[in-house]
């Protein structure tokens, strides 16, 4: 292992937040292999000069940690700083598929009878959620100079359903664990549109209106949501619901009829998720402003509920996405295909109080 190789392995190492939930998921894929691909470009190209983004973009997800990749050189070329490196990224799941069978839009649909009939869990005023987040961010939107970065971040969210007051705790290996609390009125990470008007926290009760998931989920065009690798799909718009509310059965089970009528996606097979629990995979192949993408969602077969989302970037076709936006912006570089971001689910449930 070069020196590079092992530099990045140190800054790197224990930022894959789902690395430890279980060993078997790593078959096959040593750690220490996937890291040492990450290859620093030459220390002799220029660093484009670092510039205030113009305009706030709206972003999935918190930028929050990152790791610098390491060069080596000669003591003469140390006057530059280092040129943008190669992100290391997460690596893929294995799907399992066998041939024939029902149909993507046939499998939603069982799937959602199956979630009718799945009671939430718990009981109580509040929504509780736990999840683990890795993303691979885009330096240009925080002070880190032009490195790519891995944003892990493990996220416990309470909300009260009465007022959408919340208590939020978050921590990452850049900021640590910290908490926020936010008072009545706050939204809780699904809007209801409409046209003209501020986006509002919808009542649980008007999600079963298809119509309106149609709108939270990016599909009727009302809203749109975007990261680093590109516009969100109608599947990162279903991770974005359930990592902010707790969905009962019969919004569990609109939400997998309205993606059964969706085109384009498709049954991608049995998988273990990072947790390493099996479930069923449906994914959407388009283009997110970077390249082609394909997102993938994780549905536990016995519940009907949301165990994950993935999004892999296919290829490289747009490094600067965003264009003007953020002028002097690092582009991405990331081998590719690669798993740029992913969402596990690792809880939900009401309880009585928010602790």
């Amino acid at each position: 292992m070069t020196r590079s190789a092992r530099r990045a392995e140190s800054v790197l190492a224990g930022l894959d937040p789902a690395a430890d939930l279980d060993g078997d998921l790593r078959e096959g894929t040593d750690r220490r292999t996937v890291l040492s691909t990450i290859l620093a470009a030459s220390r002799d190209e220029p660093r484009p000069a670092a510039v205030r983004p113009r305009r706030r973009l709206l972003l999935a997800g918190a930028a929050l940690a990152g790791a610098a990749a390491a060069t080596t050189g000669t003591v003469a070329v140390l006057r530059h700083d280092p040129a943008p490196a190669y992100a290391a990224t997460a690596p893929p799941l294995r799907y399992e598929r066998a041939t024939g069978g029902p149909t993507a839009a046939e499998l939603l649909r069982g799937l959602a009878d199956t979630a009718e009939r799945s009671p939430t869990k718990g009981s109580g005023g509040y929504g509780y959620i736990h999840t683990r987040q890795w993303q691979l961010a885009n330096p240009s939107l925080a002070p880190k100079g032009v490195y790519l970065t891995v944003d892990p971040s493990e996220t416990w969210l309470w909300y009260r359903d009465s007022d959408r007051s919340t208590r939020v705790v978050q921590d990452s290996p850049q900021f640590g664990r910290h908490e926020t609390r936010q008072p009545a009125g706050t939204q809780v990470g699904y809007v209801c549109w409409t046209t003209g008007v501020v986006p509002q926290s919808c009542p649980t009760d008007k999600l079963m209106d298809p119509n309106l998931l149609r709108d939270v989920l990016f599909i009727s065009g009302q809203g749109k949501m975007v990261n680093v690798t590109g516009e969100q799909s109608p599947l990162g718009g279903y991770a974005h619901l359930a990592g902010g509310l707790v969905l009962p059965p019969g919004v569990r089970a609109q939400v997998l009829r309205v993606l059964a009528d969706l085109p384009g996606i498709a049954y991608t097979g049995r998988a273990r998720d990072r947790a390493g629990r099996t479930g069923e995979a449906f994914s959407l192949d388009f283009d997110a402003m970077t390249g082609p993408v394909r997102d993938t969602i994780i549905v536990d077969p016995d519940t009907g509920t949301l165990l994950g989302y993935e999004r892999t970037l296919l290829s490289l076709t747009n490094p600067h996405p965003f264009g003007e936006m953020v002028p002097g912006a690092a582009p991405l570089k990331v081998r590719t295909p690669a798993v740029v971001d992913y969402t596990v689910l690792l809880e939900w449930e009401l309880r009585a109080t928010d602790q």
